[in-house]
């Protein structure tokens, strides 16, 4: 077990309830924790996300639809931090920075530029009040096509809203 803490609130977590695989990714995890202060069962989002000028958090886009007419369908966000964590494997990209690793040009036997098309990253966790579920944790067929029911209502309202 393991307490992490995000904006200021403390979470007891223990292993992944979901964790993504695979070596090209955002290595997203996701726990069930428990908020120390509230001992409330939460949802705790570990991940790897985008990192350019203008692109909204996660979290961002859930604060604002919690002040909109929807907020039964989705997430109550408890908080979201930033943490201090960025990868550098997209400064090597031509796109995005210097083509050059350790001083030389970084041009493989291939003629590629490495860190080409590398999207800039940065680390964050985000809580939520509603506990995320793995598909293979669904009970029966109606109960999945239920929630994606929800989903589906929450977006088309907001889809009004805004027009």
């Amino acid at each position: 077990r393991y307490l992490v803490t995000v904006c200021n609130h403390k979470f007891l977590v223990g292993q992944p309830s979901y964790k993504s695989s695979g070596l090209v990714g955002r290595g997203t995890c996701g726990y069930i924790a428990l908020d120390w202060d509230t001992q409330e069962i939460t949802f705790l989002k570990d991940t790897w996300a985008p990192l350019y000028p203008g692109l909204r958090s996660e979290g961002q886009i859930l604060a604002e639809l919690a002040n909109e007419v929807v907020t039964e369908h989705i997430p109550s966000l408890i908080c979201e931090d930033v943490m201090d964590q960025e990868t550098v494997t997209s400064e090597y990209s031509p796109v995005t920075g210097s083509k050059s690793v350790w001083g030389k040009e970084s041009e493989t036997s291939t003629g590629h530029n490495q860190g080409q098309g590398l999207c800039h990253v940065q680390r964050r966790r985000m809580a939520v009040k509603e506990v995320c579920l793995s598909s293979a944790s669904f009970e029966n067929l109606r109960q999945l096509v239920e929630i994606l029911g929800h989903c589906v209502t929450g977006k088309s309202i907001l889809s009004e809203s805004h027009q």
